[in-house]
This record gives structure tokens, C-alpha cells and sequence, in this order.
């Protein structure tokens, strides 16, 4: 996957710390925008590199017992640092991979020079708010599928997001790095997404249904007015639980992005319960 632009990245080296935590700082745009206002939520849940001198700094660990498989990470507004913690590798996406569909509509509109027709503007409110998952395959045709998906996230310089081939978007691979790096890139103030853009997708992702603010939302100082996106799939080979969360937090009045990605949980209450742990974990090992 190509990236379209410069970067100007500052890498800290990673420290690991009871084989779990360890620090990366990439530096790249600057804060992002602030919390839209609270609107009603509704629904249920349907079924050349520049480098610098290296630094270290111990983060904690987090003490989250679990047989379940998961990764969490958290990019500081303010200074780009990226803490990392758990298995680095890449996990289905579930429906978190919607937020990066409604980006992929976005930027195919902005390129239109038009704005969103009301079928779309339905069509991507329902995918974002209720998780509806024949909007989002009808909006995944719409960008292109894998194609388009993975030509918007090269234009937004964001690596490590795997889309298959076929309808199976679910199934997309990331990294919990990527996730928040994505986020980043997406509301910052030069991001290519305009700003009443920004602000839509902001606003959507702040009205999701009250029983998909786990994971991220438990991390959050006011959970009610956090934009998040959270994903639930269930393994036909295993019958175990994918659980995913992504968003926008603010914590101790600091904006950060997170990313908490679960997989193994042999329950779906067990699922989310780790998720929420983890989020509130991670936040309260930063402050």
C-alpha cells in the first residue's frame, strides 16, 4: 500500500514492561477537533522517515486477567504519542471497518464536488448510529470495496488495515495502532475529510445507540458524549466472540484516540466486560 504524502514521523523506541506495555511517539498533524454536542441515540444493535534520538519511558502494565486474546492502543491528542499495549498483531475489525466506510463516502462525495444525497446521508447515519449491516454493504459497493477502501486509507497514509477480497468486510485485519492513527488523520484539522464533514461524522459516532458505548466508552470521562464506534462478530469456526471499540475520548479534560480489539471472548457479555475493563485500564495506567 502506497502513501501519498509525506510523513515527518518521530519514532520513540518501544519498552516493555512486564512483557506487555511498551511506548511508540509518531508525531504527525495536529490535535484534533473538538466534541460535537450530544444528540439522542437510538437503536439496538443489529445482529523518507526523519529520525530523532530515541527515548524510553516505562508504561504500566495492565492487569486485565483474561484467556481472550486483545490489543489496546492510545494516541495523545496534543503530542501524537502513541502507548501500545498487548498483542500487536492484527484483528478482525467487526464493525469498526464502518467508520472507515463512511470516510471512504466522505472523500468520494468531496472528489464529486457535491454533497451527500439523502438516500446516502440515510444510508450512513443508519451503518454509523445502529449498525446496520445491509447499509454498509450497500455504501462498501458504493466506494469500491476492498479496492476503494484500501485506496482511501493509502490517501490518508495510514497503514496496517487489511481489507479481503468479496463483500466480507467484517473480516478486515487491523491493528490496534492503525485504528487510532486512522482516527487521527480523519479529524485533524488538514485532514482531506472537509470540515462539515469532520463534524457529521463526529456527531453520527456520538449518537450510537446507548448499548454500543462499551470498550471506549468506558474510558471516557463523560461516556454520553464520546463519538465512538464499537464491532461484534461471533467465529462460525469457534463460536468465540470478536469485540471491538474505537473513538474519540476525552480523559482528565485530554483528547485522545483509542482502539480496543478483543478476540476469544467465550461470550458476548464476557466479550464486552474485557473491553470496558481494558478501556478504563488503559487510561487510568496513562493518568
Amino acid at each position: 500500500m502506497s502513501i501519498q504524502r509525506p510523513l515527518v514521523v518521530a519514532f520513540v523506541l518501544a519498552v516493555l514492561v512486564n512483557g506487555q506495555a511498551a511506548l511508540l511517539s509518531e508525531v504527525d498533524g495536529p490535535a484534533p477537533v473538538g466534541t460535537a454536542p450530544v444528540a439522542s441515540a437510538v437503536g439496538p444493535i443489529p445482529a523518507a522517515l526523519e529520525r530523532r534520538p530515541p527515548a524510553l519511558r516505562a508504561v504500566p502494565e495492565l492487569d486485565v486477567a483474561t484467556t481472550a486474546r486483545w490489543s489496546v492502543a492510545v494516541l495523545d491528542g496534543p503530542t501524537g504519542e502513541v502507548t501500545t499495549w498487548g498483542d500487536p498483531g492484527a484483528f478482525d475489525t467487526a464493525s469498526i471497518v464502518k467508520v472507515d466506510i463512511a470516510v471512504a463516502l466522505l472523500l468520494r462525495v468531496q472528489d464529486e464536488d457535491r454533497g451527500l444525497t439523502s438516500v446516502e446521508r440515510d444510508l450512513a447515519t443508519r451503518m454509523i448510529t445502529v449498525s446496520d449491516n445491509d447499509a454498509t454493504s450497500t455504501l462498501f459497493r458504493a466506494v469500491g470495496g476492498e479496492s476503494g477502501l484500501e485506496a482511501v486509507n493509502a490517501r490518508l497514509g495510514v497503514e496496517g488495515i487489511d481489507v479481503p477480497p468479496g463483500a466480507d468486510w467484517g473480516l478486515t485485519r487491523t491493528t490496534a495502532t492503525a485504528q487510532v492513527r486512522l482516527l487521527q488523520r480523519v479529524f485533524a484539522a488538514d485532514s482531506p475529510v472537509s470540515t462539515e464533514h469532520r463534524i457529521w461524522l463526529q456527531q453520527a459516532m456520538t449518537d450510537v445507540a446507548p448499548d454500543q458505548r462499551f470498550g471506549v466508552g468506558a474510558a471516557a470521562d463523560d461516556p454520553a458524549t464520546t463519538p465512538l464506534k464499537v464491532g461484534l462478530l461471533q467465529r462460525s469456526t469457534t463460536g468465540r466472540w470478536v469485540v471491538t471499540s474505537i473513538g474519540q475520548v476525552t480523559t482528565d479534560g485530554r483528547p485522545r484516540f483509542m482502539a480496543v480489539l478483543t478476540e476469544g471472548s467465550p461470550t458476548l457479555a464476557e466479550g464486552v466486560a474485557l473491553s470496558d475493563r481494558l478501556g478504563a485500564a488503559a487510561v487510568a495506567a496513562l493518568t
